[in-house]
């Protein structure tokens, strides 16, 4: 039985300075997050925020 994906994959460029420094956070912290779960978290903050003004 195949189970349905909860995630739909995407694919994008970043410069390797902000991946280099995403690499860096995730691995300083005590339970490294995934980067996917990173990258929302800060997606759903920068949307939420203009959202607002």
């Amino acid at each position: 039985m195949e189970m349905a994906r909860r995630k739909k994959m995407v694919s994008f460029a970043l410069d390797p300075e902000i991946l280099k420094k995403l690499d860096e956070w995730i691995a300083a912290q005590p339970v490294p997050p995934s980067k996917t779960a990173v990258l929302e978290a800060a997606l759903k903050k920068f949307i939420g925020e203009t959202e607002k003004s």
